[in-house]
């Protein structure tokens, strides 16, 4: 399988360093931060004995982290990826309009990508939950 991948778009918008310290709970989540990463892609497959693939897929993630308050720190991040053209490639047998094509592990999908509490104390940080 011959693949290519080039990635047309990657924007990138988040907070650059350390978040202010926050005063009391509710102030965390004022100054907490808001990320948003957006790429755009396009990835051709040749394979034998299939039809070719050509995917041109848009991944966001949009994210908030709260500022430390008291040590603790909480995040949340979705992703979301819409295919522009979904009928040209297989989504590993995800769309039936796309059978007998090669297949691009990229298939249209929404889900949590990250979400975790941590507790920083000195340089020992603990974090439940689920980290991308």
């Amino acid at each position: 399988m011959n693949a290519l991948r080039l990635p047309f778009l990657a924007l990138f918008l988040a907070a650059i360093g350390p978040l202010p310290a926050a005063d009391s709970l509710g102030d965390a989540f004022e100054k907490g931060t808001v990320s948003l990463n957006a790429r755009l892609r396009y990835e051709g497959v040749q394979q034998t004995n299939l039809r070719g693939a050509e995917a041109i897929t848009l991944r966001t993630r949009l994210g908030f982290t709260t500022a430390p308050w008291q040590g603790w720190k909480a995040m949340v991040e979705a992703e979301n990826i819409l295919a522009g053209n979904g009928d040209k490639y297989s989504q590993a047998g995800l769309n039936p309009a796309a059978t007998g094509r090669a297949v691009v592990a990229d298939p249209e999908t929404s889900e949590m990508n990250q979400v975790f509490l941590a507790y920083t104390s000195g340089k020992t940080t603990a974090t439940l939950g689920r980290r991308g």
